[in-house]
């Protein structure tokens, strides 16, 4: 069956598996769906008589865990056939690192796999998940050997994922101090098992020095302290939260995007985040024309070759994207795709009424730079008639203006009086 990101805690993606592979490039979300499929394959007894079987194919030394049902990838083949008696026969190996032979051995086990074992399959480059795909269709409808891809986390699972990994050690944590680490720690999934094991040593750290013991409750300000100085999210995150636009929003608060504000300040000032994200607006106000006159597709899957050529059929030797690369190109345009131009217009309105005039700097500057950051959050939808205006390209009468803002006027016929 073919599982995404959201089923990572879900039972059916664990339960009676024969087969996993998982898709990802993140070892951290691997080594989860992996754990878990290992500590599933091991018998709550665990008989001494094994040793003479594990002695008998090779997979047993001095050091050997008996507890630990754990083989080599040909050993797994080797086997299979025979159950074990303290568990499954459990086995994990990189999908790169398979040789022709080994290979075709997976083909054909995926066909008939065995109740005995546990087999995961990682597959770490993106490039080869379409070759997976065609490759083991049946994936897709078994009810025991399954496919997941993990390289898109969404927040609603992630804070499941850091709440049961302090649960494990111990601790709750209260839910805003779990927006704050998903905030801090952005895509950087990989460093999330050292962070969240560095809070936790951190604060039993704390616990020690005032004698406390019984305290299992971690903070906001408490994890706020122990992650003082480490942030990884940057102005691109906060464009795209950004883009969580609603027409209807009528200036709703969006507390993420106020929390990155105020996380990103401690580092750059309100004058360097607004020139950063004016110079971001004003390229994907570009990429956005360019899906609007039709040259870049947009909710469909495209060729970048075929794109380039238009590209360059309408910029020739000047064209400004000959030598961008394939994912930055592809990104930029997504971004560009998420909201209408006439919402991109109007965030770059708004940052341009922040900035000084030339040769007339404003006492209360840092105050603007500050109120048009708030603005971008609380933006509402504007009419295009003033949309124009305020850039300049349209002249509207007085007696034509129908909104204005939020004060509304109504039209009256005129009577004629004989």
């Amino acid at each position: 069956m073919k599982f995404n990101f959201n089923n990572i805690l879900d039972e059916q993606l664990y339960k009676d598996t024969k087969i996993v592979f998982t898709l990802s490039k993140y070892p951290w979300f691997v080594n989860m769906v992996s754990d878990t499929l290992k500590e599933s394959t091991k018998s709550e007894e665990v008989f001494e008589q094994s040793v003479s079987l594990l002695e008998e194919f090779n997979v047993y030394d001095d050091d050997t865990d008996i507890n630990d049902t754990s083989v080599n990838f040909d050993t797994f083949f080797d086997v299979i056939g025979v159950a074990n008696i303290n568990g499954k026969w459990f086995c994990k190996v990189d999908y790169d690192t398979l040789t022709a032979k080994q290979m075709k051995l997976l083909e054909s086990y995926v066909k008939n796999p065995s109740s005995n074992g546990v087999l995961v399959i990682a597959v770490y480059d993106w490039k080869t998940y379409k070759k997976v795909f065609q490759k083991f269709k049946k994936l897709n409808y078994s009810n025991d050997c399954h496919i997941i891809q993990l390289d898109w986390p969404n927040n609603r699972v992630m804070k499941d994922i850091i709440k049961q990994y302090f649960e494990s050690r111990g601790y709750e944590i209260e839910p805003s101090a779990v927006d704050m680490i998903i905030i801090k720690m952005s895509n950087k999934y990989d460093e999330y098992e050292n962070k969240l094991n560095d809070i936790v040593l951190k604060h039993e750290d704390r616990l020690n020095e005032i004698e406390d013991k019984l305290t299992t409750v971690i903070t906001y300000d408490e994890v706020k302290d122990y992650m003082r100085n480490i942030q990884y999210f940057n102005i691109d995150d906060f464009m795209e939260e950004l883009l969580y636009y609603n027409e209807n929003n009528n200036g709703k608060v969006r507390r993420k995007a106020y929390k990155m504000i105020e996380f990103l300040q401690e580092d750059l000032s309100p004058e360097q985040i607004v020139n950063q994200l004016y110079n971001k607006i004003s390229k994907y106000i570009e990429y956005r024309a360019l899906i609007n006159s039709g040259i870049i597709p947009i909710g469909i899957n495209y060729f970048f070759n075929d794109v380039m050529k238009d590209l360059k059929a309408k910029y020739g030797d000047d064209n400004p994207y000959k030598d961008i690369n394939e994912f930055v190109f592809r990104r930029n345009a997504t971004i560009a795709s998420q909201t209408s131009m006439r919402d991109w217009q109007n965030m770059l309105m708004i940052l341009n009424k922040s900035k000084p005039s030339k040769g007339n700097f404003n006492n209360n500057q840092e105050f603007l730079y500050r109120k048009a950051l708030i603005e971008l959050i609380t933006r509402n939808e504007v009419k295009i008639t003033t949309l124009n205006k305020v850039l300049g390209i349209q002249e509207t009468k007085l007696d034509d203006i129908e909104d204005l803002d939020m004060t509304h006027y109504e039209k009256k016929e005129s009577t004629v009086v004989n």
